[in-house]
């Protein structure tokens, strides 16, 4: 190569190099943080030890100061460990090694050693995690202990209460999941009680679905293995309570305690002062063990009205801020709630405009985390296995627990979804589940798709199963009488009407005994039902009292109640075997 060629080329080089440095050093001005890093090796191959150890090498190089704690492995023979801890004698407190497992799992046999192994060892990283004179901790051979469940996940939690419905409990959770959401965190909500509702909003909010925790319907330990679920890839869990924090029997101040949530109230200040402070004082000390440490005004008129409610507070509970009135901000609702969240002209931005609201507020800080105990997810056969269910979903026919279709799927089922507003035919399917909704604000199209309903009752002649709730069995009746007293020809499956009331004709908490088995659930109506069908059971409320009626005819089962299809996965996979 000539060169003159020699020396044009350095040049260009030169110029590449001198571009390149201008970059790099920018970037180094501007970094002026100084902050953690979390580096994870994983994947199936060799070499995730080995990479981290290659970071240890060059961190004491560096003249840093590491820790290093093995998982599960109990051996001390290994080249790694020999060569770092003749490097840690030479250069005395730059590392300590702790091998803290017996020896590999498949070799021990023994889960219960394991853990107990396994939760020592995370003590211990945890103090040296804390401990800002080491610079490096590696944790080898972690994702087992993660895998196999031996430590208790941990995630920021929150339950939203207040002290009566009504206050902006539902605004606050939507605002809250959209803020967190949109700074990059993982957030997942859940609503306490039977709602299908609130949880349609919240999912929008925080782009992830939203399930149900009760201490009757669902049960405590469908709760805690939720939550436990959740909290082991989320970075903030957010509950919604139902109704005030201590109505309802259990309430959700004791759902908060079982489950040890921290407690966030949101109490409307639209019209007092001194008195906000005396109400967030008797929603903590109400009731020993209540854990409310902090409360959100909403409705405030100015920032002179917010300094005066914060003055109000007590000094064991911390003011989050406050929001002011919105009129904009509220949510519509009709008979049965707040609007379902495809109704809801604008709910994007309405949750984002009070999500800005919530930046300026200490909402926006993240307190500490929670501990979830493991409890892990109840073994279910797959008794549905091979068959396929067909689903009603759409404006009429929208209240579907996601726990419910998640049961189906861990039966075994294939689900498929159809409209009964838009189409004309059933799609091919084994069984049928018509859930609740509002099938009166669609009667008069509902009652033009006669061949929809011909394909119904020939599933239902063939012996197919049928199950149809609220909604889904109003649908059913031969007539259907709307609030403005207008009658619309309907399904015809079962004899009788159903008709609309202006007043709520039932609410609850009820469990029903069937043939397949108990099952929970709740009832929530504003319509009546008279039929000539025998009934093959009542429900019962937590009274004792009689509750909703339960038809049968064939393999089509009828009734106003909700069920909660976990309460017994077996009986729910009865519904639906011929």
């Amino acid at each position: 190569m000539a060169a003159d060629e020699i020396s044009e080329r350095d040049a260009r080089h030169r110029q590449r190099m001198t571009r390149k440095k201008a970059v790099v050093d920018g970037m180094i001005a501007e970094a002026q943080q100084e902050r953690g890093v979390l580096v994870v090796n994983t994947g199936n191959g060799k070499g995730k030890s080995s990479a981290a150890f290659g970071v240890l090498a060059r961190s004491l190089g560096h003249g840093m100061r590491a820790a290093v704690i093995q998982f599960v492995k109990g051996r001390s023979d290994t080249g790694e460990e020999g060569f770092f801890r003749q490097v840690a004698q030479a250069n005395p407190g730059c590392l300590v090694w702790h091998v803290s497992g017996e020896g590999f799992t498949w070799e021990i046999q023994d889960g219960v050693r394991d853990a107990l192994a396994a939760q020592a060892a995370w003590a211990l990283a945890c103090g040296y995690l804390a401990d800002r004179q080491i610079d490096l901790v590696i944790l080898d051979e972690f994702t087992y202990a993660l895998k196999y469940g031996w430590l208790d996940p941990a995630a920021v939690a929150l339950f939203v209460a207040a002290p009566s419905s009504g206050q902006g409990k539902t605004t606050v959770v939507a605002a809250l999941a959209r803020l967190h959401s949109r700074q990059g965190r993982r957030v997942r909500v859940f609503k306490c009680g039977p709602d299908f509702l609130d949880p349609q909003i919240h999912a929008i909010a925080s782009g992830s679905p939203c399930y149900n925790v009760d201490l009757r319907m669902c049960g405590e330990d469908d709760a805690r293995h939720r939550l436990a679920q959740a909290a082991a890839d989320a970075d903030l869990i957010l509950v919604e309570g139902v109704m005030g924090l201590y109505d309802g029997e259990p309430s959700a101040a004791e759902l908060a305690a079982r489950l040890g949530l921290p407690i966030l109230a949101v109490i409307d200040g639209a019209a007092m002062a001194g008195s906000f402070g005396a109400i967030a004082y008797g929603l903590k000390h109400y009731r020993p063990g209540t854990e409310l440490t902090a409360v959100l005004a909403n409705r405030v008129a100015s920032a002179y009205h917010a300094s005066l409610l914060e003055k109000s507070l007590p000094p064991d509970i911390a003011w989050y801020g406050h929001l002011p009135r919105d009129v904009d901000a509220g949510l519509p609702e009709r008979h049965l709630g707040v609007l379902p969240a495809a109704e809801i002209d604008g709910l994007a931005q309405r949750i984002e405009r009070m999500a800005d609201l919530l930046a300026q507020t200490a909402a926006a800080q993240l307190p500490p985390p929670v501990s979830f105990a493991v409890v892990g997810a109840p073994a279910i056969e797959p008794l549905l296995a091979g068959t396929t269910i067909a689903v009603a979903r759409d404006a009429a026919f929208c209240f579907l627990y996601p726990a419910n279709l998640d049961c189906l799927a861990a039966l075994g089922a294939r689900i498929v979804f159809f409209s009964p507003l838009a189409d004309t035919a059933l799609p091919d399917c084994d069984a049928i589940w018509l859930p609740g909704g509002y099938p009166e604000l669609h009667a008069a199209k509902l009652a033009g798709k006669r061949e929809l309903w011909a394909s119904l009752s020939s599933h239902v002649a063939c012996g197919k199963p049928l199950y149809a709730e609220c909604g889904g069995m109003m649908a059913l009746f031969e007539t259907l009488v709307d609030l403005d007293g207008q009658g619309h020809r309907l399904g015809g499956l079962l004899p009788g009407q159903v008709a609309m009331q202006h007043k709520l004709a039932a609410l609850g908490m009820q469990q029903v005994d069937l043939p397949e088995g108990t099952l929970r659930g709740h009832t929530f109506h504003y319509s009546l039902a008279q039929t000539s069908l025998e009934i093959l059971a009542y429900a019962s409320r937590p009274d004792g009292r009689a509750g909703e009626a339960v038809y049968r005819r064939r393999r089509l089962t009828a009734s106003y109640l909700h069920l909660y299809f976990p309460s017994d996965p077996v009986a729910a996979a009865r519904l639906f075997l011929p």
